[in-house]
């Protein structure tokens, strides 16, 4: 599947990328009363397996809470919190996550016998 970008406006930066097989959607508001409406469209329409969103000021956590609220009410989980720089990486529920990943990866590698099974 080639790459492709798609970009539009409500009233401030949204952009949807689509990266060869894997499908997933970056998403920057400015602080606005729309935006938590406009995450959880996306949200629930997208057929994500991640979704970064990107919210300014960074380290404003009420705005965070908030977009966290709208993740988890359509059924996504936190991966990833860089809320200090502003940033969250939300994968649907039931996803394998980076962390479980490399969790997973350095258990195989303290047990030879399960890296056997695993590879």
């Amino acid at each position: 599947m080639p790459d492709r970008s798609y970009a539009f406006d409500y009233s401030g930066p949204i952009a949807f990328s689509v990266e060869g097989y894997d499908v997933t959607a970056h998403v920057s508001f400015p602080d606005d009363a729309e935006g938590p409406a406009v995450l959880d469209r996306l949200a629930r329409s997208a057929k994500a397996q991640a979704i970064e969103v990107e919210y300014t000021p960074p380290g404003d956590r009420a705005l965070a809470a908030q977009y966290a609220d709208v993740m988890r009410a359509a059924g996504f989980s936190l991966d990833v919190d860089e809320s200090g720089r502003g940033s969250l990486v939300w994968v649907p529920d039931g996803t394998t996550t980076a962390k479980e990943e490399t969790w997973a990866k350095e258990e195989a590698a303290t047990q030879p016998e399960r890296a056997y099974l695993l590879a």
